[in-house]
């Protein structure tokens, strides 16, 4: 199992939680969700509080 941070700002939060929990990454992260494996843990980081 590994830990996998994902950083972004508050209006990622916001497309996240109010379309459907989605989350995007830029084409040069592509290898890193392809490296996910089942039971990895993401852990979320807003830039800025989250209110």
């Amino acid at each position: 199992m590994n830990y996998w941070l994902v950083v972004g700002k508050p209006e990622n939060w916001d497309t996240a939680f109010n379309y459907g929990n989605i989350w995007g990454l830029k084409e040069t992260q592509r290898h890193l969700w392809e490296n996910l494996n089942e039971n990895d843990k993401l852990l979320f980081y807003a830039t800025i509080p989250v209110v």
